[in-house]
């Protein structure tokens, strides 16, 4: 979720160059599989070369025929799950909450959104019910334009749960 494109890259060459000697815990080989979906995704969305995205869909299959023989990870063995962004209607100030065997992440894991803004959304959501799929005209006399900006680009990534 905080990696930067060059430490993605980064684990991506290492990753290509030996997918079945990879060494990691079951959740980096996850957070691989994840992070490669990405890649795909944004090279569709881009129109790179087909060769670009048969060179990423390669190397995410043999990291997934890697995973499928390692164990079920820690999290999975306790039936737990995590929601994969931030829900503006679930998510905590500043605590992961879990429901429904499904971890949260709080408000604040959001770059740029502190205590004070993620309290003025709950804040939101208590006083006038549920943020809807029109957030940014909901939430703009409550958060300053930065704050709605970086709620748009974490939508554009489908950061943004429950929208």
């Amino acid at each position: 979720m905080t990696l930067r494109p060059h430490a993605i890259a980064f684990r991506l060459k290492n990753l290509s160059e030996n997918p079945l000697n990879y060494k990691n815990s079951e959740k980096e080989l996850v957070s691989i599989i994840r992070v490669l979906q990405e890649l795909i995704k944004e090279e569709e969305r881009r129109t790179l070369s087909n060769q670009k995205i048969a060179a990423i869909s390669s190397a995410l299959e043999n990291v997934k025929q890697k995973k499928d023989d390692l164990r079920k990870n820690e999290m999975e063995r306790r039936q737990l799950g995590f929601v994969r962004g931030v829900d503006l209607n679930k998510s905590e100030i500043k605590d992961f909450k879990i429901t429904n065997n499904t971890i949260y992440f709080p408000l604040t894991a959001i770059s740029g959104i502190g205590e004070k803004v993620a309290e003025k959304i709950v804040n939101y959501r208590k006083e006038k019910g549920p943020v809807t799929g029109n957030w940014s005209e909901e939430l703009k006399e409550t958060l300053n334009t930065n704050h709605l900006e970086q709620l748009s680009n974490l939508q554009k990534y489908d950061l943004l749960i429950n929208l």
